[in-house]
């Protein structure tokens, strides 16, 4: 889960500089080295909303699910209907081809 998250925000957000691999699951997403504002988080959240099926409201649990690829992922696992999560990975292909990434 974490290394996918972390190939979706640097495709997302052209991150083309990091090798996705390398990002640290805990570096803050904003007002860290990944350089991500509360925009960006929006526009992410709108993604993995898609993605995994679940809502994410805005302010403090946006927040606080968003702080870091950890807390993101443990977020997504602990909302997403266990179906989903096959169905997700088509969506992640979806989002992949859109943005252009060979593969996950």
């Amino acid at each position: 889960m974490q290394s996918q998250l972390k190939q979706l925000i640097a495709g997302m957000f052209r991150l083309d500089i990091f090798d996705s691999e390398k990002i640290d699951v805990d570096e803050p997403l904003v007002g860290g080295s990944l350089g991500l504002d509360s925009l960006d988080l929006v526009e992410l959240a709108i993604c993995i909303e898609e993605a995994f099926g679940i809502a994410i409201h805005r302010g403090a649990e946006m927040q606080r699910a968003f702080g870091s690829i950890a807390s993101m992922g443990e977020f997504i696992q602990g909302r997403a209907p266990a179906a989903h999560f096959r169905e997700a990975n088509l969506a992640f292909a979806g989002t992949r081809s859109a943005l252009g990434l060979s593969e996950f």
